[in-house]
């Protein structure tokens, strides 16, 4: 009798899990329009060509981004659970060979981006590292990022996604967007703001 009343017992104590896993544990996490979330934390499972899928996860202290290609899992981001899951980023681009992260940084500033080679799970920049546009040339995609400042001036470098070569380009430091307009085999023509509203939009074109 004792040990029915054990068995009874234990079968109450289970909770029923409300939440699918992935393969090392941690819960997927998938909130819908209708979720009572703030819109930037409102994210879910997005499936990409070839049997890709980018998955939002949590511990009980962290929010991760996973890539799941059948049974490999990358991690693409982290941050703590006191952040927005946007700060992970959301797929804004998706290709045969890469897709786009892109990155909402909130106040009005303007998006950043990150590219993951899919077959690696693997940014080519670094983990973490983000760009300000890109532009495919030839079957080849080409990432503009801001690099380190000299002499008082940024310097822009447009990354070969596929050689991995950098070309350098000096640009004033103080735009607040910008982006590639034109690319050829022998011309760079970027487009940039100086404010936010975009009322001064200025171009400068760089010979390859």
């Amino acid at each position: 009798m004792t040990a029915c009343n054990n068995e009874e017992a234990a079968k109450k104590s289970i909770v029923p899990k409300s939440y699918d896993t992935l393969s090392n544990g941690l819960r997927i996490i998938n909130r819908t329009i209708d979720s009572p979330y703030y819109y930037k934390d409102q994210v879910t499972t997005d499936s990409l060509i070839g049997n890709y899928q980018v998955y939002y996860a949590q511990n009980d202290s962290l929010y991760f981004l996973y890539l799941k290609h059948f049974d490999t899992l990358h991690l693409l981001n982290k941050t703590t659970n006191y952040t927005s899951l946007h700060y992970l980023g959301n797929v804004t681009g998706d290709d045969t060979a890469f897709f786009i992260l892109g990155h909402d940084n909130g106040n009005g500033s303007p998006y950043s981006y990150e590219y993951i080679d899919k077959q690696s799970g693997q940014n080519p920049l670094g983990f973490g590292k983000e760009f300000l546009d890109f532009m495919v040339l030839n079957k080849t995609a080409y990432l503009l990022y801001s690099d380190t400042v000299l002499n008082g001036k940024t310097r822009l470098t447009l990354f070969n996604t596929n050689n991995k070569k950098k070309e350098f380009y000096e640009i004033q430091n103080d735009y607040w967007e910008l982006y590639i307009d034109t690319l050829t085999t022998k011309n760079l023509k970027i487009k940039y703001t100086l404010d936010r509203n975009g009322d001064t939009t200025k171009t400068k074109i760089y010979s390859r």
